[in-house]
């Protein structure tokens, strides 16, 4: 029977507590930058070209007369290594985040772009590295392969892998050849594979941790630390449009799910549910201490 720290411990983790005091203190923090992203007005409706630097944009003003610059929060790392940007070399059609899928070969989201090519009418990306790094970083190559364009449509890629850019060759430079990323490395083995990184695959995870065992985790969703939404409570219920997922439960009612490490508590605002001593009886049985547990769920509410 997990004793009763242990088990604070796990409803700790559930409430989310806050990852600095300050980040809770007060909306919008005290810290605040403007990010000199000059988009058209109102900045709320072009929220994906600001805060490259990470944060949630919480306010704008006038740029260049009749476009506006983005206000954002200094976003809350936790550890994480601080931005890094690259221009990623494809010029492609504008604008550049109308095709994704042929920028940021090394990875991240498109946070900028400039004008390239032989009439400056086309576009080159500049890409936010992934704030969960460290990561395999991709494995490039040049394919070799000098097709008809777009490169996509044709037969690439010889050694393997994703096809993820391309450029001019032939003698005319109107022909093109792939540029692939390799397919990754298989992980390392482990003692220990947790499906789902939520409140229990992540409280799971960190105990066999520090009992010494290699632990795998495995969840589908981004990196909280991809999605400045998550670092604080009074981002809901926007944070719910890009953490989490619209399902339709058994019953044939919608609901949501969370789609990002950290699961529900990324996205519930701190908040967690104390089940009713039924719940627990009808599920799991004698198997459950309840005075333990609701001790626990004290000293939790205590704290927050």
């Amino acid at each position: 029977m997990l004793q009763a720290e242990k088990l604070a411990f796990i409803l700790l983790i559930a409430a989310r507590i806050a990852r600095s005091a300050e980040n809770t203190s007060q909306w919008p923090p005290e810290k605040l930058y403007w990010d000199n992203q000059c988009k058209p007005c109102p900045a709320k409706l072009y929220e994906k070209d600001h805060c490259a630097n990470g944060g949630v944009l919480v306010g704008e003003r006038a740029c260049k007369g009749v476009f506006c610059e983005g206000q954002c929060t200094v976003a809350v790392r936790s550890g994480a290594p601080a931005p890094d940007f690259y221009w990623d070399g494809q010029c492609t059609a504008c604008p550049a985040k109308f095709y994704k899928d042929s920028h940021c070969s090394e990875g991240g989201e498109i946070v900028d772009e400039k004008a390239c090519g032989p009439l400056g009418v086309h576009c080159e990306a500049k890409c936010r590295k992934p704030q969960s790094l460290p990561a395999p970083t991709p494995q490039l190559y040049w394919d070799g392969q000098c097709t008809a364009c777009p490169a996509k449509l044709y037969s690439h890629c010889s050694q393997g892998g994703t096809l993820v850019g391309e450029k001019g060759c032939g003698l005319l430079k109107i022909m093109c050849e792939g540029q692939c990323a390799k397919p990754a490395a298989a992980p390392e083995a482990a003692d220990w594979i947790i499906i789902g990184g939520g409140a229990s695959g992540c409280a799971a995870a960190a105990a066999l941790a520090d009992a010494g065992e290699d632990v795998l985790v495995l969840e589908r969703g981004q990196s909280d630390l991809e999605l400045a939404e998550t670092e604080y409570a009074d981002t809901w219920p926007a944070v719910v449009n890009s953490a989490a997922q619209l399902i339709r439960w058994t019953d044939q009612t919608w609901g949501c799910v969370a789609n990002v490490l950290g699961g529900g508590t990324a996205i519930n605002g701190g908040l967690y549910i104390e089940e009713e001593p039924d719940y627990f009886q009808d599920n799991f049985g004698e198997a459950v201490n309840l005075s333990e547990f609701y001790e626990s769920s004290a000293w939790v509410a205590k704290q927050l």
